[in-house]
């Protein structure tokens, strides 16, 4: 192996760790930001996990206030239908009892009538 006078072994060593240490030293900074995203993302994803857990809560809260105040409205609105069909009920009945009355009254009248002829005949 001839070499050229003008380069020298040493020099060439040189320049070859030189690029290797510039390698070394891109490959620390690029492993540095990975470790930087990682740690920034874990912490996003801590985040995130803490407001979701807050979101169930809160919609859990929501869906219970919801389930409370329908059941209320439900409970309610049967109450004043059974409270309507009562008064609805009583209103018949009384309607029946009037007109039983009348009928009552109607017969009673006949019935008089009846003895009234068979007094006269």
């Amino acid at each position: 192996m001839t070499s050229h006078p003008w380069i020298r072994h040493s020099d060439v060593f040189v320049d070859v760790q030189k690029k290797l240490d510039g390698h070394a030293q891109k490959h620390k900074t690029v492993e540095m930001q990975l470790a930087s995203v990682a740690e920034e993302t874990g912490e996003k994803l801590a985040a995130l996990d803490v407001e979701l857990a807050h979101a169930r809560k809160e919609a859990k809260k929501d869906v219970e206030v919801t389930k409370r105040e329908l059941t209320e409205a439900i409970t309610e609105g049967l109450k004043r239908a059974d409270d309507e069909l009562a008064r609805g009920l009583k209103a018949q009945d009384d309607k029946v009892e009037r007109h039983q009355l009348i009928v009552e009254a109607i017969l009673a009248k006949q019935q008089v009538r009846r003895n009234c002829r068979k007094v006269l005949t």
